[in-house]
């Protein structure tokens, strides 16, 4: 079953975007989906009011044209041309709109350039488009190589809220339908568990001895154990999957197996900060994908509701 039908491409004029479109265009060729552009241009109301509106407008729909150009020329022959939209302001906030409105089921960008203290604090475009999408994302590097052979799909079970079940299947089928389909590509599944609170257990307060201690670990082991396995045994024979079942936390560690896997992307699951319960969640999530050096694909349960929402015209210019 194909996952992906209609992408959306998220690019601006001077973004070095070329390699993760032809990445998008051969991801759409082999899933049979349409590509839809987005080219914006950031609000700048200092240079409009030094140039004068009338004429920025003008260096705006030129600069945005140029872009679009630039990318339509990579288009292989006999591929049918993507639609571009082009729109003024904060990019992921128009990319949402267009989510929404278009019915697309994958963002794919390349991603920012490495951002200084004050946009980690306050929150990147790209972070704001991860917290906030309700479809997948897929922050594509250039060294990305389109079809995957090594991915790195990450799962994990909530101990308050219970396991999302739909959220990490969905999460080892997009690996699975994304992968390579040579014999030596393989997908891996990483699930990391923990004892929380394990410090706590082990004080002297508690009157536990360090087999009660243990004996607690084990079973808590034991049934992230068994939850791992159901999960995984559903897509047995569909690919080489290689699991990955390991005591942690995924601060550090996802990033560290990623590299030492050489993996193309991670893909792993989402929430934003809207109460709804996940994956990797808040500050974890961030912290997780801050720390990854290469591509990252994203994705929301399906529950998940953004906080975006239309207001009136939003002044685009579809093609």
């Amino acid at each position: 079953m194909k996952t992906v039908k209609s992408i959306l491409f998220l690019t601006r004029p001077g973004d070095r975007s070329e390699l993760a479109f032809k990445n998008a265009m051969k991801l759409a060729q082999a899933q049979d989906a349409d590509v839809h552009i987005l080219v914006t241009y950031p609000d700048d109301v200092e240079t409009a009011e030094t140039v004068g509106f009338e004429e920025f407008n003008k260096l705006i729909e030129a600069a945005t044209q140029e872009k679009a150009e630039e990318l339509m020329a990579l288009v292989p022959a006999g591929v049918p041309k993507p639609r571009v939209t082009t729109r003024t302001g904060k990019q992921y906030y128009q990319a949402i709109l267009l989510v929404q409105s278009e019915r697309h089921d994958l963002v794919i960008k390349a991603p920012e350039p490495d951002v200084g203290f004050i946009e980690k604090v306050l929150g990147s475009e790209d972070m704001h488009l991860l917290r906030k999408c309700p479809c997948p994302v897929w922050l594509m590097r250039p060294e990305m190589v389109m079809p995957p052979k090594r991915l790195l799909a990450c799962v994990a079970m909530d101990e308050r809220e219970g396991a999302d079940l739909r959220l990490n299947s969905r999460v080892i089928e997009m690996g699975l339908e994304l992968l390579d389909r040579s014999a030596d590509a393989e997908l891996h599944i990483l699930h990391l568990w923990n004892a929380p609170g394990e410090h706590l257990v082990r004080s002297a307060r508690t009157g536990l001895s360090e087999r009660q201690v243990q004996d607690w670990i084990s079973a808590i082991r034991e049934k992230h154990k068994s939850w791992f396995k159901d999960l995984v045994q559903p897509f047995s024979g569909r690919a080489r999957i290689i699991t990955h079942f390991e005591k942690g936390f995924p601060e550090g560690r996802i990033a560290e197996l990623a590299e030492k896997l050489k993996a193309s992307s991670v893909v792993m699951g989402t929430v934003g900060r809207t109460g709804i319960s996940g994956l990797f969640m808040g500050n974890t999530a961030e912290t997780v994908l801050h720390q990854l050096k290469g591509s990252v694909l994203a994705l929301k349960p399906e529950k998940f509701s953004t906080p975006i929402r239309a207001t009136g015209n939003s002044g685009a210019e579809t093609t």
